[in-house]
């Protein structure tokens, strides 16, 4: 897999799409000031027409029917979607082959470990599952790619997550909220495009050196001004660290 990290500021435009801030209850409740300042920063800032969903349904089917609600409305249908907090995570089995680098037995795998935790569920409406059921200890919800699905992908929406965590004893509450403190501020200044960073995973086109050599001179041709500073682009592959997550982590 490969992941490009890009710095700017979307232009402002009239509000003719719509975007959906999906979030669990209690998330809700703890960083409902927070969330409104999120949501009307994004409405300044990106002029985008923000929906505002509070999960009370903790099923993944539910919030997908109210995600291609909006995405198919007349009036600024959605155009991408972040969910907040503990929302649902769709697990989905019999489609590795989707997947660039994660391959495992489904039949000798515990189903835990060896299916795909995706939101290609939420934001690809075309594809069909059917529900395995729930697990039985972590917030997860088994599906199966049908046979009549399509069989590949092709987002509708773009989508990403804000999940914060409870650990040594910090409160994933707090964390949300200094979080999406930061991020409004981080909206209301003018950015430019300056750093780009780029990271090859495991698996990644055979994890080849030399399919890669180009990639940077590429993103020279898209990103012209980066060539007069130094450290413009930055490049991680996952086999310079034993512990590589947290190295990128903090690169990010």
């Amino acid at each position: 897999m490969t992941f490009i990290l890009l710095l700017l500021t979307a232009p402002v435009a009239v509000a003719q799409r719509g975007f959906a801030i999906v979030i669990d209850e209690i998330s809700s409740r703890k960083a409902a000031d927070e969330v409104k300042a999120y949501a009307d920063a994004i409405e300044k800032t990106q002029g985008l027409q923000v929906y505002t969903i509070v999960d009370r349904w903790g099923v993944p089917d539910s919030i997908r029917k109210e995600l291609y609600r909006l995405y198919t409305q007349k009036k600024n249908p959605i155009e991408g979607a972040v969910f907040i907090g503990d929302v649902p995570i769709a697990m989905v089995r019999d489609a590795q082959f989707m997947t660039s680098a994660f391959k495992m037995d489904q039949k000798r795998y515990d189903r835990r470990e060896s299916s795909i935790p995706s939101d290609r569920f939420y934001d690809d409406f075309d594809l069909r599952f059917k529900p395995l059921g729930r697990d039985s200890v972590a917030p997860y919800f088994y599906y199966s790619l049908t046979a009549e699905s399509p069989q590949k992908l092709h987002a509708d929406i773009y989508t990403g997550r804000i999940r914060p965590t409870d650990v040594d004893g910090t409160s994933r509450y707090d964390k949300l909220r200094a979080y999406l403190r930061k991020v409004v501020a981080d909206k209301q200044q003018k950015h430019v495009l300056d750093q780009v960073l780029y990271f090859g995973g495991h698996g990644f086109i055979s994890e080849s050196m030399t399919a890669r050599i180009d990639e940077k001179q590429g993103l020279y041709e898209h990103f012209p001004w980066l060539r007069r500073q130094q450290n413009g682009i930055g490049f991680i592959d996952h086999s310079q660290a034993k512990e590589v997550k947290m190295t990128l982590m903090n690169e990010m």
